[in-house]
């Protein structure tokens, strides 16, 4: 498949089909994701495979419960060995290029998935702690993202892009000039109004709350009179 053409189509897959996905495919794609470039060709990236449901359900769950993920027959979780590049690099290694690295491999994973005529989605929101327990994971490797792949059973439109105008610069930041040809967009607003339905979602679900509450008419517990404690005055005070 063409790469630009490739880039343009491939779209974050929620639905897969119960089918499993050849292990000469996932070797395939982690082949091409070890091909993104790193700096001193340290390449810091960490692939795990999983396979076992538990494993996936236990991921599912540090990522927030978003359960679809265990609908993938495979997952892959892509770190990065921070420590690796810090060798070589020092601080910058550690917290910039083994992380931007490793994402630019996530990428290369995700292209050659829908070249493959599979579908993925990277998952970055997840509590890193659990997922680290759940891997096993040394301190010094960092989860970056967990990519459930399989059989696309859905084909989502694309989403729109933020207009070339407002991110390309010239010579110096915020010397912008129109850029014919890319759409419009505006992030900022798209961004506000997601955060006025979160509030309106929000609201209703406390007045939601409080209809069920005054239909359900229960009396409240009788209080307890507090009794103060005698001798240690700390515990008189809280008591």
């Amino acid at each position: 498949m063409e790469v630009l053409r490739a880039i343009k189509e491939r779209r974050s897959v929620r639905k897969f089909k119960h089918k499993q996905v050849d292990h000469e495919l996932l070797i395939t794609i982690l082949d091409m994701a070890r091909w993104a470039p790193s700096a001193g060709n340290l390449q810091p990236w960490e692939f795990i495979i999983v396979e076992d449901k538990s494993v996936q359900e236990s991921l599912a769950s540090a990522a927030l419960n978003q359960d679809y993920i265990t609908d993938a027959p495979v997952m892959v979780v892509v770190c990065a060995d921070t420590e690796r590049s810090a060798l070589r690099f020092g601080m910058r290694g550690k917290h910039l290029y083994s992380l931007a690295e490793t994402a630019a491999s996530v990428q290369n994973m995700l292209l050659a998935v829908h070249a493959l005529g599979l579908g993925s989605c990277w998952v970055g929101a997840f509590h890193e702690d659990a997922v680290r327990n759940i891997l096993e994971l040394p301190e010094s490797v960092v989860p970056i993202g967990i990519i459930p792949i399989g059989w696309p059973d859905e084909q989502p439109k694309a989403p729109p892009r933020v207009d070339l105008s407002h991110m390309v610069h010239h010579d110096r930041y915020g010397h912008m000039e129109p850029v014919k040809g890319t759409g419009r967009y505006d992030v900022h607003r798209v961004v506000e109004e997601d955060v006025r339905k979160d509030i309106l979602e929000e609201e209703r679900s406390k007045e939601a709350a409080v209809d069920i509450d005054s239909d359900l008419d229960i009396e409240p517990p009788p209080k307890r009179k507090k009794r103060h404690k005698k001798g240690n005055p700390l515990l008189r005070l809280f008591g």
